[in-house]
C-alpha cells in the first residue's frame, strides 16, 4: 500500500510541474478575436441601456391602462361600482408610473456612480 501512495504522490509531483509552466505563459499569449460587431461597453451602460428601453415600454403600457381606467370611468354613467373599479385602474396605473420613474433614477445615479 505505501508503495502506491507513493506512485499517486509522485505522479501527482509531476503532473503540477508539468501544467504550470503551461499556465504561466497562457498569460504570454494574446490572440485578436474578432468583435463580431458589438461594441466594447461596461455592465454598467448596458444596465442603464436595459432600465431605459424596459421602462419606456412599462410607461408606455402604464398610459394605456390610465388611457383604459379613464374610459371606464366616463362610461360609467353613475354606476359607482364602475366608478370605483376605474379608480382603482388609474390609481394603480400612477403607482406603476412613479415605481418605473424611481428605478430608472437609482438606475442612471448608480451607472454615473460606477
Amino acid at each position: 500500500m505505501p508503495k502506491n501512495s507513493n506512485f499517486k504522490k509522485y505522479l501527482g509531483l509531476l503532473v503540477i510541474m508539468f501544467c504550470l509552466p503551461v499556465v504561466s505563459f497562457a498569460q504570454l499569449i494574446e490572440i485578436d478575436l474578432p468583435k463580431f460587431g458589438l461594441p466594447e461597453t461596461d455592465i454598467s451602460t448596458v444596465a442603464a441601456n436595459v432600465v431605459n428601453y424596459v421602462a419606456g415600454i412599462i410607461s408606455t403600457i402604464a398610459v394605456l391602462v390610465i388611457i383604459y381606467g379613464a374610459f371606464i370611468y366616463l362610461s360609467s354613467g353613475g354606476n359607482q361600482e364602475q366608478a370605483e373599479k376605474a379608480k382603482k385602474i388609474i390609481t394603480y396605473a400612477i403607482i406603476g408610473l412613479v415605481v418605473v420613474g424611481l428605478a430608472w433614477v437609482v438606475v442612471t445615479a448608480v451607472a454615473r456612480i460606477f
